[in-house]
This record gives C-alpha cells, structure tokens and sequence, in this order.
C-alpha cells in the first residue's frame, strides 16, 4: 500500500505479491488506495508550497548555475591534473629511452 513512497519498491511489489499468492482481489484495492495516497501527498504538497513556487524557480536555477560552475571547476581541476601527470611520465620515458641509448 505504501510501496509507492519507497523508491524502487514499486516494481518490487507486483511480482512478490503474485508469488506469495495474494489474490488480484486483495491486492488490487490495496494499490489503488496506496496510488490515491501517493497522489495526495504530491498534489497537498503543490497546493500547500504554490505561493512559494517562483522563489523556488529562481532557487533551483541559481542552484543549476552554481553547481554548473563548480562542474566546470572539477573538469578543468582534472583534466590539468592528468595533463600534468602525462607529461611527468613523459618526461620519465624520455630519460629512460636516453639512458638506454649508447651513443659510443
């Protein structure tokens, strides 16, 4: 009745209620009043915050250009890093192959 507020329980249920043997007849009532509970709490929670839903707009896009920089950030932060790293071991391989060379 309540596997619809618990993420990823809901394509569970089915299956284990047909191979437990519940009856369509039980099982059917007591989905459809846990869909109209879901429903509810959805639709309460948009009527109850609906005053506020333009300031939480603008919050989720000033949050989307926060973290969108801060992406931006770790990209550039890893990808100078590993250029870093590759030439470090470039370098390496060049002092290798230069030490296995005997110029005589």
């Amino acid at each position: 009745m309540l596997d619809k507020f618990i993420p990823g329980l809901d394509g569970v249920v089915p299956p284990l209620a047909g191979m437990s043997g519940t009856r369509r007849i039980r099982y059917l009532p007591l989905e459809t009043v846990g869909e109209c509970h879901w429903a509810a709490a959805y639709l309460g929670l948009g009527y109850f915050f609906s005053h506020d839903l333009g300031r939480a707009v603008s919050y989720v896009g000033e949050a989307g250009k926060f973290l969108m920089g801060v992406l931006l950030a770790v990209l550039v932060f890893f990808t100078a890093r590993k250029l870093a790293r590759c030439r470090r071991w470039r370098g390496t391989f060049r002092v290798l192959c230069l030490t296995q060379i005997d110029p005589t």
